[in-house]
């Protein structure tokens, strides 16, 4: 595949999201988180079960997509849940818990598929991947009923957490979140594979430098300290990481080491923007947390679909290098609008 057709099958997934999220966050609140989140195991099963069988590009769009329509289902209400029924003095903590898990899977995803790709092909990828999507689901069967009379339908959405100015400046943070972790998926292992000659697994532990230091750096920090400063600081320092990371040199200790500084200065903004979300709506007095977290998810996965399609378009013209100069500055405008929100 070229950088095109590469960039809208990662971006098909998200596209997918996109439109699902919102719809996913008000069936959260009007049936319950819990059903929500089977509803989206069983489409995983399924998309992952066509990402099998696709012989053709279409095909692997379409169950790419699926994958998408499963995620904003599985997020939200994930989230939802969490925030609703934790103790009050355990809610933020409980979110950046759950949070963690899921970044660890997104950033240790490719270090364990590029080690199953390399073991047996694309045959056992696929296979793993299906039947850790079906213990999944069969767990569901077991877990899924909510309690704390959660079961009860709700009457109405309460969709007053989308006109909450500071929702909002959250929500466009965490867009800035999505777009940084995402515009170096299409390019960043091209780049390494021509700039430094490294095969598949090596280019996983790109992926898992970036892990380490936003979980054993970040993650603490960030825990304690969620104010302003410390996230839009994050932002800063991840677009300048971004840059260094591709900048044309051939020393990969230095390289692993910016790749060191993007994971830390991500997690600092990243981590704690659930956290603020639901500390907003326990503050409003409401329970529509699952509207509230899809403005947020939306948000992030705007980022997401935005950042690899920009980054294969402009590395037709450009190279990695200027690709990362002309795209980490945006962030970076969009902190000055969301501070005169």
């Amino acid at each position: 595949l070229g950088h095109r057709e590469l960039g809208w099958l990662i971006s098909s997934y998200t596209l997918a999201l996109l439109g699902t999220v919102f719809l996913s966050g008000m069936l959260t609140d009007r049936i319950g988180a819990s059903r929500t989140f089977f509803a989206g195991s069983a489409l995983l099963v399924g998309a992952i079960f066509l990402l099998k069988i696709a012989d053709a590009y279409p095909l692997m769009v379409a169950a790419r997509s699926l994958q998408g329509v499963a995620a904003g289902f599985t997020w939200v209400a994930g989230f939802a849940y969490v925030a609703k029924f934790s103790a009050p003095e355990k809610a933020a903590r409980n979110l950046i818990v759950l949070q963690s898990g899921m970044g660890v899977a997104e950033f240790t995803g490719p270090v364990i598929g590029g080690f199953l790709y390399q073991q047996g092909g694309a045959h056992l990828l696929f296979n793993a991947l299906l039947a850790l999507s079906g213990l999944n689901l069969l767990l569901r069967l077991f877990v899924r009923a909510e309690t704390h009379g959660a079961n009860a339908l709700s009457a109405r959405v309460d969709l007053s957490p989308l006109k909450d100015r500071r929702i909002l400046r959250l929500s466009l943070i965490y867009l800035c979140g999505g777009f940084l972790l995402s515009v170096g998926d299409p390019i960043l292992p091209v780049f390494l594979k021509h700039q430094f000659g490294l095969r598949e697994g090596a280019v996983s532990l790109a992926f898992l430098a970036i892990t380490t230091a936003y979980y054993a750096f970040a993650l603490p920090m960030a825990t304690r300290q969620r104010g302003a400063a410390v996230i839009y600081g994050g932002v800063i320092l991840s677009c300048v990481a971004f840059v260094l990371t591709f900048v044309p040199q051939h020393n990969i200790l230095l390289l692993f080491g910016f790749l060191l500084f993007f994971g830390f200065a991500t997690g600092l903004f990243v981590i704690p923007i659930v956290a603020r979300v639901a500390e907003a709506v326990a503050e409003k007095h409401s329970e529509s947390y699952g509207v509230a977290f899809s403005s947020g998810q939306w948000a992030y996965t705007l980022g997401m679909f935005i950042g690899p399609i920009a980054s294969t378009q402009l590395a037709e013209y450009f190279s990695y290098f200027q690709v990362a100069a002309i795209l980490a500055p945006l962030p970076v405008l969009l902190l000055l609008v969301i501070r005169r929100l």
